[in-house]
């Protein structure tokens, strides 16, 4: 059987040098060394210096339906709980939101917003008196038709989920727009 010898270097005195050169000999030593090093560039790379977002589990569409929630939600706290009108005064909310929006999104333009990447029709959004039926059920806006029997809806809060047709109509079930 092989038995390691280490040298201790100078500083290291008492209990300690003989704690942790019989728990790492010359060759763990490094190896631990270099372990801890790569953990901590590792972490170093991994957190970067901004904040990375996520893959949207809903895809494009549900990121724009994200945006599109955000964006309602916002003028709603700014504005006293009171829906947008219509959609010109909701496009001019969008506006206001600014590139960040549409670059985090990732369309060309507002009118690109208000459009499901997933049925190629407009989200129905909540406007008017007619939206207090929707915004009773804490939605927003949703899209018409969908995919696979499978919608997008975005809700008050600036989150969307995606609801099966026979979870859509029970959340819908006191009517909508």
């Amino acid at each position: 059987m092989m038995r390691s010898t280490c040298v201790v270097g100078r500083g290291v005195t008492g209990a300690a040098k003989g704690l942790w050169w019989s728990m790492c000999g010359r060759g763990r030593l490094v190896s631990a060394i270099a372990l801890a090093l790569s953990s901590v560039a590792c972490f170093i790379a991994c957190a970067g210096c901004g904040r990375s977002q996520a893959p949207d589990p809903h895809g494009h569409a549900g990121l724009v339906l994200g945006e599109v929630a955000k964006a309602y939600a916002g003028h709603l706290r700014a504005g006293g709980y009171k829906p947008p009108a219509d959609e010109a005064e909701f496009k001019t909310i969008l506006a206001k939101a600014g590139d960040g929006a549409l670059k985090r999104s990732g369309v060309r333009s507002v009118d690109d917003m208000l459009v499901s990447p997933r049925d190629s029709q407009p989200f129905v959004i909540a406007y008017g008196k007619a939206a207090r039926r929707l915004l009773d059920e804490g939605v927003v806006a949703y899209e018409q038709t969908g995919v696979s029997g499978r919608r997008l809806v975005g809700f008050a809060l600036g989150y969307v989920q995606e609801l099966d047709q026979q979870a859509f109509d029970q959340l819908l079930s006191d009517g909508s727009p």
